[in-house]
C-alpha cells in the first residue's frame, strides 16, 4: 500500500500534497489523532484520511504486517451501508486510513438536534443490523459501535465506520472514532478486557438504541452499563421513563440485547432489530434493506447543492458552506457546469463560493461571463470585512483586464476595500496593481474634484501616499491623476513633514499642479522642487542623452567644417584638426539647447503638448540662439547680425520638440532632420538674397558663392542628418510617470 513519511505529523497543513492527496481541513481531532478532508486528485473524489498514534498510553502497537492484514480486509468489504476503506499507510508514529467523506455528520448530531425520530431510528436500526451481520459473518468484531461512528451522507443514508482499526479519537462532528470501546457503550467483557465475541457488538447496539430513542445515555451517561453488571445485577433502564409513546416491547428488546451474560444476548443484529420492528406491531420491511446503495459522490454533491442554495441569493452572498461540502459540489459541478444541467444561477452560487473559499477560484471565475456581473457578485463578498475575502477578491479584479477596462467608477464602499488590502498587503506588485485599477475605473480628470471616491477612500489613499517609496510615490501619483483635491489637504495636514513634501511633489508631479485650495506658499515651494526634481530626474540617463547629442552636434559641426574649409589639400591636418576643434566645442555648448528642449517636451507629459511645443521652442531657440553666438565670437571673431540665426535657432528647436511629441524613432529623426535642414538651407538663402540687397545678416552656417545649389543642398544633408539621428537616442520621460 502507499508509504506517507512527513517530517512532523502536526506539519500538516491546508493545501498540503500527501501522497496523490491534497488536504483540505481539519474536521476531527483527539487525544491520539485527527481527521483531514483531502481531494484525491488520482481518483478526482473527496475522501477523510484519518491518522491515529499507534503508541498512545491506553494500546498497545500492533505489528505492522497485523496492521495490513486487517487494513486489507477491510478493503475487501463490500456492503452498501458500510463506509468503504480506500487506502491505508504506516508513518510512525501514525497509521492513517483513507475512506469516502460523508457530507451529513455523523447520527450523534441527529441524536443531540433532537431530529431524530422513532421512524427513523427503526430505519437506521435495520440498516446497521444489516453491516454487523454482514461483518459477523466475515468474522469481523467492530469493537466501538457509538452513534459516532454512523456517519450520514447529505440524503441522510447511514453508514458504519470504523471497524475497529482506530483507536480513540474523541467525538466530532465529522470525524471517524474508533478503539477499544468507548466506556458508556462497551459491555462487561470489554471492561475486564476478556475475549470479545460478536455478541460484544450486539451489546454496544442496544445501548445505542436506547440512547437514539431517548436522546441520552442510560442514567443520563453518569453510569456506564457494562462496569454496572459486573458488580450489580442492574439492567438497561426502561426508556419508556423517557419517551411514554414507546411500547413495553422495546424494554424487553433492548435487555435482551444488553444482558450481561453474552449468551443471552440475540444471536445476530437483525434478529434483535426484527423483535424491535416486532414490539411497534411491524414487520420488517425487505425494501429498507433492498434500496440501500453505496455511498455515491455525485448524488451526495447534487443534493447539497440543492440544499445550499435554498437559503442563498447572489445580493447575500455565500452562505456558511464549509470548505469540504464546497469541495464535494465543485467535484461534480465543474464536469457539467458545461450542460444543460448547469446554469447562470448555479455558476454564481459557485462563483461565489469558490472566491470565498479560495478553491478552484480560477476556474469559476472565468464562468461568470460579463466582467460587469464579476465586478459586482465579488464586490458583495467583501461586506463581510473578511481581510483574506477581500485580498481575494481585489487579487482576481486586478488581474482581470476586462473588469479595468470597464470605466466603471467604484462606490466609496468598493475602492475603499481596495484600498484597504493595498495598506495591510506589503506584496509592491499588488499595490501597483490595485493604484492602477483605481485609476482604471476611475479615469483622470483635467480638474481638480472635491473627492474622487468619498471622504474614507480619499483619505486612506492620502495615507498610502505618505508612505515610504516606491508604494507612497505611486499613491501620490494616483492622487494626482484622479486630481482628488481631500487627497491633497489630507497629505499636507500630515505630520510626516519629511515624507509630505516628497509626497506633495509627486502628486504635483503626476498631475502638474496643486488645488488652489493649498496654500501659494506651499504650492511655489513644492513646484520649485518638482522642476527641480523633474529637470535633473535620471542624472545618468540626462548625462547619457547629452553625450549623444553633444556626439552628433560635433560629428555634424566638424563635417560642416572640413567641407567648407579653404585649404586646397582636402586630408590637410589643419583641415582635420580644425574640424574637430569646431565640431567639440559647438557639440558641448549646443548640446545644452538641445537637450533643454527634450527635456521641456519629455519630461512634462502630464501638459499639454502645445504648451510644451512652445515652451521647448522658447528656452530650446534662445539657449541655441546663444550657442551659436558664443560659437561665433570665439572661433569666427565676429558677432552674428540680424535675425537669420535667431530664426533658424526656432526652427531648429522646434524640430527637436515636434521630434520629442512622437513615439516612432525613425519619424523623431525625420521630423528632426527635416526642421535642422530647413533652418540651415532658409538662414543660408536668407543670407545670399540679402547680400545682393547690400543687406549684412549672418546664416546659421556658411558655404561658398561660388557653390552650385546641389552642392549646398547635398552638404547641408550631410551636417543635418548625423545631429538628428543621435540627437534622438535615449529616453528622457519622467520616473515618476505612474505605471
Amino acid at each position: 500500500m502507499a508509504a506517507f513519511q512527513p517530517e512532523r505529523p502536526t506539519d500538516l497543513f491546508p493545501g498540503y500534497q500527501f501522497l496523490q492527496f491534497q488536504l483540505l481541513e481539519q474536521i476531527g481531532y483527539g487525544g491520539q489523532g485527527f481527521v483531514w478532508s483531502a481531494i484525491d486528485k488520482t481518483n478526482d473524489r473527496i475522501v477523510a484520511i484519518k491518522f491515529n498514534r499507534i503508541d498512545g498510553p491506553d494500546q498497545k502497537p500492533e505489528s505492522e504486517a497485523q496492521f495490513k492484514h486487517q487494513a486489507g480486509q477491510l478493503m475487501q468489504l463490500s456492503h452498501p451501508n458500510a463506509l468503504p476503506l480506500f487506502d491505508f499507510g504506516t508513518f510512525l508514529p501514525y497509521r492513517y486510513l483513507v475512506t469516502p467523506f460523508l457530507s451529513g455528520g455523523s447520527l450523534q448530531e441527529r441524536v443531540f438536534s433532537g431530529t431524530l425520530t422513532i421512524q427513523n431510528t427503526l430505519d437506521f436500526s435495520a440498516r446497521i443490523a444489516s453491516v454487523l451481520d454482514y461483518l459477523h459473518g466475515k468474522g469481523i468484531i467492530h469493537r466501538d459501535l457509538k452513534p459516532s461512528n454512523i456517519l450520514l451522507d447529505a440524503r441522510d443514508h447511514p453508514y458504519v465506520a470504523d471497524f475497529g482499526l482506530a483507536r480513540n479519537i474523541v467525538d466530532t462532528t465529522q470525524a471517524m472514532h474508533t478503539g477499544h470501546g468507548t466506556p458508556p457503550y462497551a459491555p462487561p467483557e470489554q471492561h475486564t478486557l476478556r475475549e470479545l465475541t460478536l455478541k460484544s457488538d450486539i451489546f454496544e447496539f442496544g445501548v445505542m438504541l436506547f440512547e437514539m430513542f431517548t436522546r441520552q445515555l442510560p442514567w443520563d451517561g453518569k453510569k456506564s452499563l457494562g462496569l454496572q453488571q459486573l458488580y450489580t445485577e442492574d439492567e438497561i433502564p426502561d426508556p419508556r421513563e423517557i419517551d411514554p409513546r414507546l411500547p413495553a416491547g422495546v424494554w424487553n428488546v433492548l435487555r435482551t440485547m444488553t444482558s450481561a451474560d453474552p449468551e443471552m444476548r440475540y444471536a445476530s443484529a437483525m434478529q434483535a432489530v426484527s423483535q424491535l420492528f416486532a414490539a411497534f406491531n411491524l414487520n420488517l420491511p425487505s425494501q429498507i434493506l433492498k434500496d440501500a446503495f453505496p455511498y455515491q459522490l455525485a448524488q451526495d454533491a447534487g443534493f447539497l447543492l440543492q440544499q445550499y442554495m435554498k437559503g442563498w441569493s447572489p445580493e447575500t452572498g455565500a452562505t456558511c458552506l464549509n470548505l469540504t461540502h464546497f469541495a464535494v459540489i465543485d467535484s461534480e459541478q465543474r464536469k457539467i457546469i458545461g450542460t444543460p444541467q448547469g446554469g447562470p444561477d448555479k455558476s454564481t452560487f459557485m462563483f461565489q463560493h469558490a472566491i470565498v473559499h479560495g478553491y478552484n477560484d480560477d476556474f469559476w471565475w472565468g464562468k461568470v461571463v460579463d466582467p460587469a456581473d464579476r465586478l459586482r457578485l465579488s464586490m458583495l463578498l467583501t461586506r463581510g470585512e473578511n481581510p483574506v475575502i477581500n485580498e481575494r477578491v481585489v487579487r482576481h479584479i486586478v488581474r482581470d483586464g476586462q473588469i479595468r477596462s470597464l470605466k466603471a467608477p467604484l462606490p466609496e464602499f468598493s475602492a475603499t476595500v481596495f484600498l484597504e488590502v493595498a495598506h495591510s498587503n506589503r506584496d509592491p506588485e499588488l499595490q501597483r496593481g490595485i493604484f492602477n485599477t483605481l485609476s482604471d475605473l476611475a479615469p483622470a480628470s483635467n480638474h481638480w474634484r472635491p473627492t474622487v471616491f468619498g471622504v474614507e477612500a480619499d483619505q486612506l489613499l492620502a495615507f498610502l501616499a505618505l508612505e515610504a517609496p516606491p508604494e507612497g510615490d505611486v499613491a501620490a501619483a494616483l492622487i494626482g491623476t484622479l486630481r482628488s483635491t481631500l487627497a491633497v489637504e489630507t497629505v499636507l495636514n500630515s505630520g510626516a513633514s519629511k515624507r509630505r513634501n516628497d509626497a506633495l511633489i509627486a502628486i504635483q508631479q503626476s498631475a502638474g499642479s496643486l488645488p488652489q485650495s493649498i496654500p501659494d506658499r506651499i504650492r511655489l515651494e513644492s513646484t520649485g522642487r518638482w522642476l527641480t526634481r523633474r529637470l535633473f530626474d535620471k542624472p545618468l540617463r540626462l548625462l547619457s542623452v547629452y553625450g549623444w547629442i553633444v556626439l552628433g552636434i560635433a560629428l555634424s559641426a566638424g563635417l560642416q567644417t572640413y567641407l567648407t574649409y579653404r585649404l586646397p589639400q582636402f586630408m590637410d591636418t589643419l583641415r582635420i584638426l580644425g574640424s574637430l576643434e569646431r565640431g567639440a566645442i559647438l557639440g558641448l555648448i549646443l548640446g545644452i539647447g538641445v537637450l533643454a528642449t527634450r527635456v521641456v517636451v519629455e519630461r512634462f507629459p502630464e501638459f499639454n503638448g502645445f504648451i510644451r511645443l512652445g515652451a521647448a521652442i522658447l528656452v530650446g531657440g534662445i539657449l541655441i540662439n546663444l550657442a551659436f553666438f558664443i560659437f561665433d565670437v570665439l572661433m569666427n571673431s565676429l558677432v552674428p547680425m540680424g535675425i537669420l540665426v535667431s530664426t533658424g535657432s526656432l526652427l531648429i528647436a522646434a524640430g527637436y520638440g515636434l521630434g520629442g511629441l512622437v513615439k516612432p524613432r525613425l519619424l523623431k529623426i525625420l521630423i528632426t532632420s527635416v526642421f535642422v535642414g530647413i533652418a540651415i538651407a532658409g538662414s543660408w538663402a536668407g543670407h545670399v538674397l540679402l547680400s545682393r540687397m547690400s543687406i549684412a545678416m549672418s546664416p546659421v552656417f556658411f558655404y561658398e558663392y561660388s557653390w552650385p545649389p546641389v552642392q549646398v543642398i547635398a552638404t547641408i544633408l550631410v551636417v543635418a542628418i548625423p545631429m538628428s539621428i543621435l540627437g534622438n537616442l535615449g529616453d528622457l520621460s519622467p520616473s515618476s510617470k505612474p505605471d
